[in-house]
């Protein structure tokens, strides 16, 4: 399994840190960012798929 195991290595964190819960973890990345855009623009004509409607570029658009 390709996702199995801890890929980051050893966490840093304090020892007493280590013993909470996490329910989730959630990830942001800025959609305005025209680096970002031209890669997922590049990604997915490259599999052949186009920017699916709950991703338009208007959806996170802070005007």
């Amino acid at each position: 399994n390709p996702c199995s195991g801890n890929h980051l290595g050893p966490h840093r964190l304090a020892p007493e840190a280590t013993d909470m819960n996490i329910d989730a973890v959630i990830t942001w990345v800025d959609g305005a960012d025209p680096a970002h855009r031209q890669r997922l623009d590049a990604y997915l004509t490259g599999i052949g798929q186009s920017r699916p409607p709950s991703a338009e570029r208007t959806r996170f658009n802070d005007a």
